[in-house]
């Protein structure tokens, strides 16, 4: 099978498991489909596997590697965050949504000092008040 085939195989079931959310809390629409994120990067040997994986948008996936870039210990954090979701198996929960809206809102508080408008930006994709 063909890696895109894979990752597509593997998110699709990752959807059945944790339902059709992306787990930074983006809109879902045909401009901003979903994605397969490697928790353990790909590049570093993490493994294409629904344990290493995070369901997000197109949008949400690429404000991620922004912070990858420009704030690690907050792209840490969601990293975090993503392998707790992961373990439990079940969908994403209020309080989780809650967590990550924290997260968003320290990256406001620190965006001056990252160097993009990362919050300003995924709210206006993500429908999120700024």
């Amino acid at each position: 099978m063909a890696h895109t085939g894979k990752i597509r195989e593997i998110r699709n079931r990752m959807i059945e498991i944790f339902g059709e959310n992306c787990w930074m809390g983006y809109k879902v629409d045909i401009k901003n489909p979903f994605t397969f994120h490697h928790i353990f990067e790909q590049r570093k040997g993490g493994k294409d596997l629904i344990d290493n994986g995070a369901i997000l948008t197109a949008f949400a996936h690429s404000d991620l590697n922004q912070l990858d870039a420009h704030c690690k210990s907050l792209y840490g954090e969601l990293n975090n965050l993503f392998t707790e979701l992961n373990a439990t198996k079940t969908y994403p929960t209020i309080e989780y949504y809650k967590e990550i809206s924290y997260f968003k809102t320290l990256s406001d508080i620190d965006k001056e000092n990252i160097g993009f408008e990362y919050v300003a930006n995924n709210n206006k994709k993500s429908g999120l008040p700024n």
